[in-house]
């Protein structure tokens, strides 16, 4: 499987769950942010991977400070 990045909210560590449908979630108990089920773990790690990068990496997720102070 495709190494996955950090959770986008908190940094956390994410992890795959493979019951059922398959997706991707953040370990982090305070956050639990999670990615959209797919049937194929490959696309369920692609989507979790394709997001807005953390303040700290350069880029502003505009849910992280209110989209009216981008």
């Amino acid at each position: 499987m495709t190494a996955l990045k950090p959770c986008p909210f908190c940094g956390g560590e994410a992890e795959a769950d493979t019951l059922g449908v398959r997706w991707i979630y953040c370990t982090n108990e305070n956050c639990r942010a999670s990615g959209p089920d797919f049937e194929e773990l490959e696309d369920a790690a692609a989507a979790w991977n394709r997001r807005t990068r953390l303040i700290g990496e350069g880029w502003i997720n505009p849910a992280m400070v209110g989209a009216d102070s981008v």
